[in-house]
């Protein structure tokens, strides 16, 4: 492989990629990301909308109506774009799943997801277009991600345009059939004795795993639990699939806030602007994890330890309160 990719525009890009936007009833955030998706990408679109939940009550259906038919009236005008709603509500734990294999089983091998709330920059499309197309028979790569959360100093040590993290990013990421066929949403592989035996050989530190195996117990015991990404990030890990990650941060997460499932409240790593990507791309030597890069994302932005609570949320608790 040659160690760099021209600029997006050039002749002889690479094809076009599906790509999904799952919604539900924030019409003010998605009006923003499928603007901008219509925008930067010029491949088919998908936009799947959760039915509205009945225990919501009349607001709920009211919000989900307003986004069916603001994307109705977009469809009209976009043919290359595709809705669908499913009879009933399925939460986003099955939503995200399901709007998957929606895509897949229409015969496309790969795709682009991003929710609502993720509004993507210009170069967003043409990054996840590279890497899609670069990695597509590479079984060591899982997925490909818009996300950059590292602070410059640590950033600065990569020369490369991305690197490789153990952990799934997904605000914003894409992934081929071959790998999302790994997905088990119940985790059926924890029952296996040796599995748990090994589970601390997927991870860097024990604290990590730890963490993990909580999360998914909580999960074994409650499947509506909605938490999806940590069983995607289980089906990665069982088939040592790592994620790519920009140097520059290509998407942005506008939902922070009461509306939000998993980010009612903003952090000071988590709010990070869009950044140029630097093209043509250079690329990692080699295909492995950055264990550093990978440390400080869980001890900055995961972990529940009370220090890094701390360091997240309180310069949002000096301006707030």
């Amino acid at each position: 492989m040659s160690n760099i990719i021209r600029p997006p525009g050039d002749a002889g890009t690479t094809p076009e990629v599906p790509s999904i936007v799952v919604g539900y009833r924030r019409l003010g955030q998605l009006k923003q990301t499928l603007t901008a998706v219509l925008e930067h990408h010029r491949g088919p679109v998908y936009v799947f909308l959760d039915a509205p939940n009945p225990t919501g009550g009349p607001r709920a259906i009211e919000e989900c109506e307003a986004v069916l038919e603001w994307v109705s009236r977009q469809q009209d005008q976009h043919e290359r774009m595709k809705v669908l709603r499913p009879e009933r509500n399925l939460g986003v734990v099955r939503a995200m799943p399901a709007a998957i294999d929606w895509v897949l089983g229409d015969g496309h091998d790969n795709f682009v997801l991003l929710e609502e709330d993720c509004l993507p920059s210009p170069d967003f499309y043409p990054f996840m277009r590279a890497m899609l197309h670069r990695f597509e028979d590479d079984h060591r790569v899982a997925m490909v991600s818009g996300n950059q959360f590292l602070p410059s100093h640590l950033a600065a040590k990569s020369n490369s345009s991305y690197y490789f993290s153990r952990y799934a990013h997904i605000w914003g990421w894409g992934a081929w059939r071959r790998s999302w066929s790994t997905y088990d949403h119940s985790m059926s592989a924890l029952n296996d004795p040796a599995v748990r035996e090994n589970l601390r050989s997927l991870f860097a530190r024990r604290r990590e795993q730890y963490f993990y195996e909580s999360v998914w117990d909580r999960q074994l015991a409650s499947p509506s639990d909605s938490a999806w990404a940590s069983r995607w990030l289980l089906a990665m890990l069982l088939h040592r699939g790592l994620c790519i990650c920009p140097r520059s941060n290509l998407v942005t997460n506008l939902g922070f806030g009461s509306g939000s499932t998993h980010t009612a409240r903003a952090s000071r790593y988590h709010a990070i602007p869009h950044a140029p990507l630097t093209w043509p791309l250079r690329h990692p030597l080699h295909v492995v994890e950055w264990l550093a890069a990978d440390r400080w994302w869980f001890d900055h932005l995961i972990s529940k330890a009370p220090l890094s609570r701390i360091r997240r949320y309180l310069p949002s608790i000096r301006r707030n309160g």
